[in-house]
């Protein structure tokens, strides 16, 4: 088959370097900060005896945690990519883990030492099991088979070949006799255990299977595909006995309850669900998730369950009511970006909990909190003196900060979506911002007013920097291009090629003359500044180059990737110098400090961590919190923190965690630090740096003027609109805002310079007429513009709009329904075409018909879709054509609660977005599709508004 391509420090630190004499008074109780996951929970199982709950990650790590309390008792590190899958022994004293590295790990699980290690897969090892007497462990992965090893030696024993795409999934039988596969070849197979041979295979999934369970008493097969099914089979004939269910999304996960009565299910609509394994009724839905569940599980008793999600969360469920017990988290206080004070004297980082931080560099102590964003801060940059700090976040606001006072100074408003790279010119006159908007701005940091757009990417600004004399802007996006803008004009320069995925650091070299770069694509790449040729190559992380950095003097670079490592290169000869690993996530920063002997990082692992340069030793890891607490853990395992920290820490001695409690905050505590300290004999003291004055805070120099923004031209030519919305149906379920929508646009189009025809509640006739009337009138040269907001549904491919008076044909066969409703109905494609055909300049349709469908009915088949509608064939050059929600989406009408706003959720959006001055329609529906997307999310729905796009240029309504 074809493959499938897989998706301060100016001196020294003053801080007691503690030597093994020196140890807590509990020598056999560890510390355990209660950090959570860092990245999205690929799986959660309990152990044997319900007293443990254990999770592998795309972290890199697994984890244990006490099902009582839910607190965290180990980590097993050692991955050097995702953990997909996990197991547990039958005694529970061993556990097994399969990650993206390519290789299965058995652990123990009272060390968290690694006992064993499994190698010989060519791809990801995706899922990982032991058979039931515990003599025999199974993996399948990316390179399409499953195989048996022998866990005393890790030799592997058999291999089951057959399947022509990637195994997602095993289970054994309960004897152990047999075993089951799940494969995105769309089939489930029953091999024999002693000889590798297939006994029988299960066809019935139409796409990707993705999860497979046996049942206790090994009659049943259970599995879950991308098909959004969950089926039934006898595991003697492998004939299907039923379909249990359907999901609105892909089933990742699947579990019998341990009597077989029930079976639960995960998907990625975000829910999980108990079925009645005899009825196939669903009796039961979890819902609370935030992201795809990715996993679940039953306790030995059937009394709980787990569920395990892309939102980082692990969550206990009452299997009986439905209610959440217990929630094993993440602290959400990623460290997506960090910085050194010019003078080394400070750490900087801003952190998922909206705020920025100062901290000491010598004790690793809090210093200063900068609040008021909204939204996670992903960018800091101090001035070249230090007095100012400019951040950057995802509430769309740059802010620039007065770093001895921590007040805020000024903002950027401007950016309609997240801001996620920053940078300050040298002479602190300008700051440079980049986001997901695909713009970079450059920015007056005298009076915070917009003076040059970089327009040009076509998707996620991801990283920006401003040469040393501040004439060149650089960035780097999401479109896999790196672009070089004159920062006088706006005018692009150059652009550096060669990633083939997106590039999401950027950087120059400190006399201006190179450009680093890093990307998805685990390229880290030297570019000459002046000529765009690529110098040099930095080859070697396993996973996406998230960060990067060049020391002051230009002889190093200094990176960091999602393999969890930050690396030392040699910039003259791109040789690895260091590598620093401890990372139990992605690394998202990394900064040098101004003497080029420390470096530090920051990672979605919740930690921002100090290492000394020379050695690769870590020195301390520093964690800020939400509720405002914070804490640093030294190398000797002690910490320091405010007052509050401790529910964020634990005590494990093993198989048993307790909370911290304030006796254990003498014991524990790092010892003191700073002059006149006491010194232990045994400790080593690093002086601390000369004290350097505070600087002195004083306005940013006044800037010299620049030429004025550049934005395209508003569309002179004609300007025509037809807007259509329907409430009123006759015999369908009535609407509520889609007269509503077509009143505001109309009446905001107009304002625009549009001639709107406005035509609502039609009946077929009078649609089809104002249709007809429409393309008839279309001008040479105009600008056509379409809404029609109201009941929509997709039969057999063919997207139909509902007049008015669309007939009631529920009750008809289902055939002679389908014929009507063709007739009665005015299929979306003939609209298009109809008015297409008038040879207008531009088409813009809006269709805002993705509801739930009103012909649906209980029992029998169904007339037509669930829910949204099909993509269309490419439409006509010329032509984009916008639905309000994606392919089987519901599109919301209004959020829960108390929704005072009249519009639907796309148009209130979609309005806003369209009255800035100079936006254009491309750029207004892309920030519309992003804010529609993140408010339901926040409601735990799924609604993504879909573009279908012929049209490449500009199209601005504002202004004429």
């Amino acid at each position: 088959m074809v493959r499938k391509i897989r998706a301060a420090m100016a001196g020294a630190l003053s801080v007691f370097l503690l030597v093994a004499s020196i140890v807590p008074a509990h020598a056999a109780e560890q510390l355990v900060p209660q950090l959570g996951h860092g990245a999205g929970v690929a799986a959660a199982i309990f152990s044997p005896d319900g007293q443990f709950v254990l999770s592998g990650s795309w972290d890199n790590t697994a984890r244990l945690w006490h099902a009582a309390s839910g607190r965290e008792i180990r980590r097993f590190e050692g991955h050097g990519s995702d953990v997909n899958g996990i197991a547990f022994s039958a005694d529970g004293r061993r556990l097994l883990t399969a990650s993206d590295d390519r290789t299965a790990r058995m652990w123990d699980i009272t060390t968290g030492q690694e006992v064993r290690r499994f190698t010989g897969h060519d791809d990801t090892v995706r899922a990982v099991g032991l058979s039931p007497d515990g003599r025999f462990v199974l993996t399948a992965g990316d390179d399409d088979t499953a195989r048996l090893w022998d866990p005393a030696t890790g030799r592997e024993i058999r291999r089951f070949t057959g399947h022509d795409d990637w195994v997602r999934a095993v289970a054994f039988s309960p004897d152990g006799r047999s075993l089951v596969t799940a494969s995105d070849d769309k089939s489930l197979r029953l091999w024999d255990s002693a000889t590798g041979g297939e006994i029988r295979r299960f066809n019935g999934h139409s796409d990707y299977v993705l999860a497979v369970a046996m049942s206790a008493d090994g009659r049943w097969v259970l599995s879950g595909g991308k098909d959004r099914t969950v089926r039934l089979w006898d595991a003697a004939s492998g004939l299907e006995i039923r379909v249990i269910g359907r999901h609105d999304g892909p089933v990742n996960s699947v579990a019998f309850a341990p009597d077989g009565g029930a079976v639960l299910t995960g998907s990625d609509d975000k829910t999980a669900r108990l079925w009645n394994s005899a009825s196939g009724q669903e009796t039961r839905r979890f819902e609370g998730h935030f992201g795809q569940v990715k996993s679940v599980s039953f306790s030995a008793d059937g009394r709980s369950v787990l569920t395990a999600s892309v939102d980082r969360d692990i969550r206990m469920w009452d299997a009986a009511t439905g209610r959440e017990t217990r929630r094993f988290k993440d602290a959400e206080s990623n460290m997506n970006s960090v910085s050194f004070s010019p003078d080394g004297r400070f750490l900087i980082t801003g952190s998922d909990e909206n705020t920025a931080r100062h901290w000491d560099a010598a004790t690793g102590r809090e210093v200063r909190r900068f609040t008021g964003h909204a939204g996670n801060v992903n960018a800091v940059e101090p001035s070249a003196d230090g007095r100012w700090l400019l951040t950057g976040s995802a509430d769309k606001v740059a802010r620039l900060w007065d770093a001895t006072t921590g007040r805020e100074i000024r903002r950027f408003d401007g950016h309609t979506d997240w801001i996620r790279g920053v940078a300050l010119s040298r002479d602190g006159v300008w700051a440079l911002t980049g986001g997901d908007d695909h713009t970079a701005r450059l920015w007056d940091a005298a009076n915070g007013r917009e003076v040059r757009r970089f327009d040009g990417h076509t998707d996620w600004v991801r990283s920006v920097a401003l040469s040393p004399d501040r004439r060149w802007a650089l960035t780097g996006a999401n479109d896999k291009t790196v672009r070089l803008w004159d920062a006088a004009t706006g005018r692009e320069i150059r652009r550096f090629d060669g990633h083939g995925m997106a590039v999401l650091a950027v950087a120059f070299s400190p006399d201006g003359r190179s450009v680093l770069t890093g990307s998805r694509d685990r390229m880290v790449r030297l570019f000459d500044a002046s000529t765009g040729r690529e110098v040099r190559r930095f080859e070697g992380h396993g996973g996406h180059v998230m960060a990067v950095a060049v020391s002051a003097d230009g002889k190093r670079v200094l990176t960091g990737s999602g393999d969890g490592t930050a690396r030392l290169w040699e910039a003259a000869t791109g040789r690895e110098l260091r590598r620093l690993e401890g990372h139990s996530g992605d690394i998202l920063a990394v900064a040098f400090s101004p003497d080029g002997r420390s470096v530090l990082t920051g990672s979605n692992d919740q930690t921002a961590r100090l290492w000394d340069a020379a050695t690769g030793r870590e020195r301390f890891r520093l964690s800020g919190f939400g509720d405002g607490e914070w804490m640093v853990i030294g190398e000797d395992g002690r910490f320091n923190g405010s007052d509050g920290v401790e529910r964020y820490l634990s005590l494990s001695d093993g198989l048993t965690a307790r909370p911290f409690g304030p006796s254990d905050r003498v014991r524990w505590r790092h010892a003191p630090t700073g002059g006149g300290a006491p010194t232990p004999a045994t400790a080593v003291v690093v002086p601390a740096p000369a004290p350097v004055p505070p600087p002195v805070a004083e306005r940013p120099p006044t800037p010299q003027p620049l030429p004025p923004v550049a934005t395209s031209p508003a569309f002179t030519g004609p300007r025509q609109a037809l807007v259509v919305g329907i409430d009123a149906y006759r015999a369908v379920e009535p609407l509520t805002r889609a007269v509503a929508d077509a009143r505001a646009l109309a009446a905001r189009l107009r304002a625009q310079g549009f001639a709107v025809n406005e035509v609502l509640n039609p009946g077929r006739f009078a649609l089809n007429q104002a249709v007809a009337a429409f393309a008839a009138g279309i001008e040479r040269g105009a600008l056509a513009l379409v809404l029609f907001a109201g009941h929509g549904v997709e039969i057999a491919g063919s997207n139909l709009l509902l007049p008015a008076d669309f007939p009631d044909i529920t009750n008809m066969p289902a055939d002679v329904a389908e014929r009507l409703a063709r007739s009665e109905a005015l299929e979306l494609s003939r609209l298009i075409g109809d008015i297409a055909a008038s040879r207008p300049r531009y088409l813009l349709a809006l269709v805002d018909a993705c509801r739930d469908n009103p012909l649906a009915r209980p029992g029998g088949r169904s007339i037509g879709a669930t829910r949204g509608f099909t993509r269309l064939p490419d439409p006509v050059a010329e032509t984009t054509i916008v639905f309000s929600a994606g392919p089987g989406e519901k599109a919301l009408d209004r959020l829960p609660g108390a929704d005072g706003n009249p519009n639907s959720l796309f148009m209130r959006h979609f309005l806003r977005e369209i009255a800035a001055p100079g936006v254009t329609f491309d750029a207004a529906v892309r920030s519309t599709a992003r804010a529609v997307v993140e408010d339901a999310r926040r409601v735990n729905h799924s609604q993504r508004p879909a573009i279908q796009a012929q049209i490449y240029d500009d199209i601005v309504l504002t202004g004429r």
